[in-house]
């Protein structure tokens, strides 16, 4: 029987082989973490030859530790074993979005892309599925329109062209007719939020591809410059919350609402709940979603309703208002007289805290408090009385 001296310890055969797979297990490269999975994986054509499209895969690096990418594809929806498109390099030294432009795609094919993150310990899971047509010029796929808030939509779909000028972009109101309201470039697949919608209506919307000019007139037929469209996507906004609040003892209301997205600020409206016209309150800046309204001095026990009103800058001092939120109401309620509760006890020596409320109909201009015991302070700004509860009497 073979032995091994390791040290003037003699082993065994088969206590040496548990010693080099207890080594084995301790190898550094053995034990290092397999690489997380890449993720938000999209392919766009970006161009043709007479023979072959260009195709850039995107996806996003999630692991420092890959030293190799593996890009997949599939012409038949994964039906037979994928093919390897590359093994590229990695940037295993930080994440973040990745690209791989590949030449080589042939003309007039769906493709499947998938993507893989590799270290010697072995591959990631598989990122998901991004789909691309190097068709000629085709209409969009899996058009889809996402309201991010109630005045902002986002649109997306697949490129299914590689010869096309831009994509058009159309909407209508209800029953009503389709609208042409702007265009993107050549290989946009992806439309930044877009303001033209408004709270609880119902809307429509589509997309094309042209070659040239953009086609400006709906439902114009598809012919060499104009592809078909794509599937329409509907969907009706939320309403635009607003909230109104009284602030205690004060002529005062707080309002908030969500901000949203592309305006250039706020309309702020009240009236009195037996008026039958706004008023104008004032305007705030952009990105601003709460606000104090200080009303007249006889508001005392009054019930006032507010609307917010967004609004976005298109030139010069010229504003186009993109909608209104809801109405809020309030009541104002002012005490006129200072309040407070009589026989607060506790125990000397232990920490002490009294509100006392000195309201009248007009704005507070000070408080004062007199006779006050050793060990306690009052603030004059809050009304609060505070300190160490003092000795009986």
């Amino acid at each position: 029987m073979s032995r091994l001296e390791l040290g003037g310890i003699s082993l065994g055969a088969g206590v040496w082989c548990l010693a080099l797979l207890a080594m084995a297990w301790m190898s550094p490269a053995a034990s290092a973490a397999v690489p997380a999975s890449p993720s938000k994986c999209y392919a766009a054509a970006l161009s043709a030859t007479a023979t072959n499209a260009t195709v850039e895969i995107y996806w996003n690096d999630n692991s420092t530790n890959e030293t190799q990418w593996k890009i997949q594809y599939s012409t038949n929806n994964w039906a037979t074993s994928s093919s390897v498109l590359v093994n590229s390099g990695a940037s295993s030294t930080s994440t973040g979005a990745i690209s791989y432009p590949w030449p080589l795609a042939a003309l007039n094919t769906s493709y499947r892309f998938r993507v893989v993150a590799v270290n010697a310990s072995g591959s990631s899971g598989v990122s998901n599925v991004a789909t691309v047509g190097t068709f000629n010029f085709g209409a969009p796929l899996k058009f889809s329109a996402t309201a991010v808030d109630p005045f902002n939509v986002i649109m997306s779909w697949e490129e299914v062209s590689t010869a096309e000028s831009g994509f058009a972009l159309e909407y209508k109101i209800g029953n009503g007719v389709w609208e042409y309201f702007g265009s993107t470039g050549a290989n946009a697949i992806i439309v930044d939020p877009i303001n033209l919608i408004h709270p609880l209506e119902s809307y429509a919307f589509r997309v094309r591809a042209f070659k040239g000019g953009a086609p400006a007139t709906p439902d114009s037929p598809a012919d060499a410059n104009v592809s078909a469209y794509s599937n329409v996507v509907t969907l009706t906004t939320a309403a635009y919350p607003l909230s109104a609040a009284m602030v205690p003892c004060q002529t005062a209301v707080n309002l908030s609402w969500p901000n949203i997205l592309n305006e250039s600020g706020y309309q702020i409206l009240y009236k009195e709940a037996s008026e039958t016209e706004y008023q104008d309150y004032g305007l705030l800046s952009a990105n601003v979603s709460d606000c104090k309204v200080t009303l007249p001095a006889d508001a005392a026990t009054k019930s006032y309703s507010f609307i917010v009103r967004p609004y976005v800058v298109v030139s010069g001092n010229d504003a186009n208002l993109m909608g209104e939120s809801a109405v809020a109401s309030a009541t104002v309620d002012v005490p006129a007289e200072m309040t407070s509760t009589s026989g607060s006890s506790g125990t000397p020596g232990s920490p002490f805290s009294h509100s006392f409320i000195h309201v009248s109909a007009a704005t507070i201009s000070s408080r004062t408090l007199t006779g006050i015991p050793t060990g306690l302070v009052f603030n004059s700004t809050s009304g609060v009385l505070s300190g160490v509860y003092p000795t009986v009497g």
